[in-house]
């Protein structure tokens, strides 16, 4: 078991039942969990959704804006790491 599966799992995160059925995998040593995130994480995510896309739309805004050529690269790397992180969390890793 991951160690990131562990942390979520102890801080409550994520939520997998009481009773599951057992079962492993013909191919390997895994064992299939249902798994889901607890309410209140899922509720911060949609409370943070709409704050991040103004972040970056200001983002872009101010990159258009942007005369110097040192400071406009910061930007545009801070963008696409904010369009990445986005994307990887709400696109389900898909591009945006």
């Amino acid at each position: 078991m991951s160690r990131l599966f562990k942390g979520l799992l102890a801080r409550n995160f994520i939520y997998s039942g009481s009773q599951q059925w057992v079962a492993m995998s013909v191919f390997d040593n895994a064992i299939p969990l249902r798994l889901t995130l607890q309410p209140f994480v899922y509720q911060a995510l949609d409370y943070y959704k709409p704050k991040i896309e103004e972040i970056i739309h200001k983002l872009e805004l101010k990159m258009n804006n942007e005369k110097d050529s040192i400071k406009k690269t910061k930007l545009v790397e801070q963008l696409r790491n904010s369009k990445e992180n986005f994307c990887t969390i709400y696109d389900n890793g898909g591009t945006r």
